[in-house]
């Protein structure tokens, strides 16, 4: 188990381990059905982002979640998180959600840039992945400007919220990831 926190500073943004006053500014767009519209929790009710955040804090041992924040503000703005294969020691996955009011400004794929260069150049891991909905084209967009290739469609492959759902892998290597610099 991990007990020193992990922080990630980019040219904009601060990754940092969650904290437990958080669970405030995530539950101004956990609340947003536009925000949760393509995840599958939400729109949540208080406890439920507390919940959220408790989990987010104590997951150590499944891979990091990081706290999206603007450092002149210390400002939470979203979450991110890079989840540990159990079955591939060499692969993860990588995750992200930004608050509506701060779409629009690359937070995103900046924060996915950060969890690749963590997951590559700290961690050394082999391969990163991430999936989403067909239709979530500002997700599919994000994993296309961080160099991650499609690898699959699945067709139907997720009943989600009410509806079957094609759903889109992208993936990426740390070999096509160095390629890139």
């Amino acid at each position: 188990m991990r007990t020193d926190p992990i922080v990630i500073r980019t040219k904009r943004l601060i990754l940092r381990p969650f904290r437990e006053d958080d669970w405030s500014a995530v539950h101004e767009y956990a609340v947003d059905p536009e925000i949760s519209r393509y995840q599958d929790w939400g729109p949540n009710g208080v406890e439920d982002t507390k919940s959220f955040v408790q989990k987010c804090m104590n997951a150590q041992e499944t891979g990091y979640y990081f706290s999206i924040t603007l450092p002149e503000e210390d400002r939470h703005i979203g979450g991110c998180r890079l989840a540990l294969s159990t079955k591939k020691r060499s692969e993860a996955s990588i995750g992200y959600t930004i608050s509506r009011a701060y779409w629009c400004n690359g937070y995103a794929t900046e924060a996915a840039e950060a969890l690749l260069r963590f997951a590559f150049e700290d961690l050394s891991l082999h391969r990163v992945t991430a999936d989403c909905d067909s239709t979530n084209v500002g997700s599919w967009r994000v994993m296309e400007k961080i160099g991650m290739l499609l690898v699959s469609t699945d067709l139907n492959a997720k009943f989600f919220k009410g509806s079957w759902r094609d759903w889109l892998e992208y993936a990426i290597t740390e070999q096509q990831w160095r390629s890139r610099f």
